[in-house]
């Protein structure tokens, strides 16, 4: 991913790039095993379920539950199983990038 970044800033023609993402999407072959360079991308897709997991906990907490007259205890358990909703569907994702 970093060397296509790199290529893109160097005005790399569109042919080059396109063969570029070609390549790392090869599938690899050891010891009869076939695998994906696709954990790159799965890598990328939790970072980016990681970060909507902390943008759902912050603006439930601090938007929507700021003047809530519920217990502490009950708004931390509605955002943690939104959390886990959020895990799930980005541990999908990856797993159907990867897999």
């Amino acid at each position: 991913m970093v060397g296509l970044s790199l290529l893109l800033a160097w005005g790399a023609e569109r042919e080059v790039l396109l063969h570029t993402w070609e390549a790392i999407h090869q599938p690899l072959t050891v010891s009869g095993l076939e695998f994906l360079i696709g954990f790159v991308d799965a890598f990328l897709i939790l970072l980016i379920t990681r970060v909507f997991v902390l943008l759902w906990r912050y603006l439930f907490k601090q938007r929507l539950m700021a003047h809530s007259h519920i217990e502490e205890d009950t708004q931390e358990s509605v955002a943690t199983i939104g959390a886990y909703a959020i895990w799930g569907i980005g541990l999908l994702f990856a797993w159907g990038l990867w897999v």
